[in-house]
């Protein structure tokens, strides 16, 4: 068969194109949510559309378009952030290849609506690319943008699509990606006239870090700056471990992906962090925008730095610093002369249960025992702690704590967990407030079914069904006070391990916690968390006294 080489025909080419742009329906929505950035915008609105995410509208309040500017928009190499071949030197915008607009509208079909000012605005609907009409319409300031139909005429692309779970997924990390990047934005995700995502203007690194990886996982801040870069950031910290594992970079207010940088952010933690385990967070970097080249990828996920090796310097000892003035403060023990508080004692634990805070003074750490059991000194006593029971007993008290002040701690999915529960909707209706205080966010999502937003941050994802489904059974068969006592079974679960080795960290970390304990010796199965041998009781054992 004799092959020659041809000029492709232009539909050819921006479906071709538009392959390298839009892989996929959220690829589509970050290319939009930056145009929306670049416009000047401080509120941006996704709304899904369809179920299998093919048709969705990206609104905002930016400075919007004239009429001709909306036609020529989705024309390839028009933009309006590149003027010269020098400014692709110093990009500070998010689009600049003019290619985002017209690979969308090559495979969709797109609504285009846009107004510089209040009451004048127009709209234009393109099918494949190509301009079917236009209309004169009245709305306010900005731009909205409507995909339908996704890839309706790329059927072998259309087939890839991981699907709605995974496209939800990467959507949602998208809008969070972008909250850090700019916080002077609003941000909302919505589907079914309902908030998935909702995010005010000015969410701090701390608030998005605890969204995602829980406000169980401690982390630590960073604020770093030298010559020509700054470093911000929440990490988290070596000795708290979050439940979904991700490091997010960005640079110059772009997300982006770097191997390198993530390197770079590991080698700060030096022996802090246990071989194999990556830190999870955010990091920002802030440097001139002609030291980085963000031009050599069509979706600019991936940068390049002139001096690689000074900033990875920088990321490195800006970790550094950051954990040291952490380290100091959880090592941190007040000076002698303190008066000394009373401590339970072990006949008091056995007479009774309510007592005064467990630990009031600063014992010394001895170390660990057997794995069970850590050693304390005091000035005439020597303390043992069960270390599952106390664990067990620290979580307790903060989850009821957080039940009875209805401010439970919660991490929100990023996925929404949707279970069919069948004919026990309409009693999960008078539950939902006994769920929200327990740190459940709940919505009834249709005759049969409920939707699972947000879980206790004490919990693992995958134990969010199996604990739902045991707590909703013992509501609807016993009362809601239960509830309480099923409380103690997630503590109990989550508590340390008897056998599990702890570092003198954690074990000075987990006294710590004890010390906020305001009642009780016992954990909430009725074990006793201390046992304490006073100097003079050993003193007799040797026959000393």
């Amino acid at each position: 068969m004799e092959r020659r080489i041809i000029r492709l025909e232009e539909s050819v080419i921006s479906r071709i194109c538009a392959g390298e742009v839009v892989e996929r329906p959220s690829s589509a929505i970050k290319e939009l949510i930056e145009n929306s950035i670049d416009a000047g915008a401080d509120s941006i609105e996704v709304e899904i559309l369809s179920e299998d995410f093919l048709s969705f509208r990206v609104k905002d309040n930016g400075c919007g378009m004239k009429r001709e500017e909306i036609r020529i928009s989705v024309e390839r190499w028009t933009t309006s952030k590149l003027k010269k071949e020098e400014d692709l030197l110093s990009i500070s915008t998010y689009g600049f290849r003019g290619e985002a607009l017209y690979s969308i509208a090559a495979v969709s079909r797109l609504i285009i609506r846009s107004a510089e000012s209040d009451g004048e605005g127009y709209e234009c609907y393109f099918e494949g690319g190509e301009l079917m009409w236009e209309k004169p319409v009245s709305m306010r300031t900005g731009t909205t943008v409507e995909v339908h139909e996704l890839f309706f005429n790329s059927p072998v692309r259309k087939s890839f699509l991981r699907g709605r779970k995974s496209e939800l997924f990467h959507t949602t990390e998208l809008i969070f990606k972008y909250a850090m990047a700019i916080p002077d934005i609003s941000y909302r995700l919505r589907e079914n006239e309902r908030d998935i995502v909702n995010i005010e203007k000015g969410m701090t690194l701390k608030s998005i870090f605890e969204n995602l990886f829980g406000r169980e996982t401690k982390g630590f801040e960073i604020n770093f700056e030298d010559a020509g870069i700054e470093i911000s950031g929440y990490l988290s910290h070596p000795d708290s471990p979050p439940l979904y594992r991700r490091l997010y970079l960005i640079v110059n207010r772009r997300p982006v992906e770097s191997g390198i940088i993530k390197e770079a952010i590991k080698s700060g933690f030096e022996r802090s962090i246990e071989k194999g385990r990556a830190p999870s967070g955010i990091i920002k970097i802030e440097i001139s925008p002609d030291e980085v080249d963000v031009n050599i990828h069509p979706q600019k996920r991936t940068i390049k730095f002139k001096n690689q090796e000074f900033v990875d310097r920088a990321i490195a000892k800006s970790i550094k610093a950051a954990l040291s003035r952490k380290t100091k403060e959880v090592f941190y023990i007040p000076p002698p002369g303190r008066e000394e508080e009373k401590i339970i004692k072990k006949e008091e634990v056995v007479r009774e249960k309510v007592q005064p805070p467990l630990i009031e003074d600063f014992p010394k750490v001895i170390g660990n025992l057997w794995n069970e059991f850590m050693l304390l000194e005091r000035e005439s006593a020597l303390l043992l702690i069960d270390v599952h029971a106390a664990h067990e007993k620290i979580i307790y008290d903060r989850l009821k704590e957080e039940y009875e002040s209805e401010e439970p701690a919660m991490t929100l999915l990023l996925t929404p967990i949707v279970l069919n529960v069948g004919k026990t909707v309409s009693s999960i209706e008078n539950l939902l407030k006994v769920f929200e205080n327990l740190g459940f966010l709940i919505e009834i999502f249709g005759r049969e079914d409920v939707c699972i937003r947000g879980y206790p941050a004490v919990l693992d994802e995958d134990e969010v069904e199996r604990t739902f489904k045991e707590i909703l059974n013992s509501l609807l068969t016993e009362s809601p006070i239960k509830a309480i006592e099923k409380l103690a079974s997630i503590a109990c679960k989550k508590a340390v391990k008897s056998g599990k080795q702890l570092s003198n960290l954690e074990l000075i970390t987990l006294l710590d916690d004890l010390k906020e304990i305001k009642s009780g010796a016992y954990c909430p199965h009725g074990r006793p968390i201390i046992y304490i041998i006073e100097k003079k009781e050993i003193l007799k054992w040797f026959m000393r006294r």
